[in-house]
């Protein structure tokens, strides 16, 4: 069994996927759109371009994305954790991820972790970035 993240957003999902792989250094997907999937009793004339599926692998972990006819409602009840053992990566997400970014909490060290931070990205996701074991350097 797997769990993976299923973004959704309202009709620029395009350029998240474009910043999501930029920031973790992996391709651009194949992207189907909502044009490509004729329904016979749904219109989505209005949305052809809109991305029904898209997936990035990062690191092994699969990341899913789409584009919703509803637009949906940015909220604060789920956080994408990243978890890693490499200082180097964790600081060079966060290096990435800063800009234009609302920053909730700089990289710094916390009773539970050498590195740890929280931030909300230009998309309206919230992160955080876990440094498990090292220090940062």
């Amino acid at each position: 069994m797997e769990i993976c993240a299923f973004l959704n957003f309202a009709g620029n999902c395009r350029d998240a996927i474009s910043y999501y792989a930029d920031i973790f250094g992996v391709e651009m997907p194949e992207i189907a759109t909502y044009g490509d999937f004729p329904e016979e009793n749904t219109d989505y004339s209005d949305v052809a371009d809109y991305v029904a599926y898209a997936e990035l692998n990062i690191k092994g972990n699969r990341m899913c994305f789409s584009d919703v006819v509803e637009k949906p409602v940015i909220g604060n009840n789920i956080t994408l954790a990243i978890m890693s053992n490499d200082s180097a990566e964790i600081k060079d997400l966060y290096e990435k991820l800063k800009p234009e970014s609302v920053l909730l909490m700089e990289l710094s060290e916390t009773s539970w972790s050498q590195g740890f931070a929280m931030l909300t990205d230009k998309f309206g996701i919230s992160w955080q970035l876990n440094l498990c074991c090292m220090p940062i350097q």
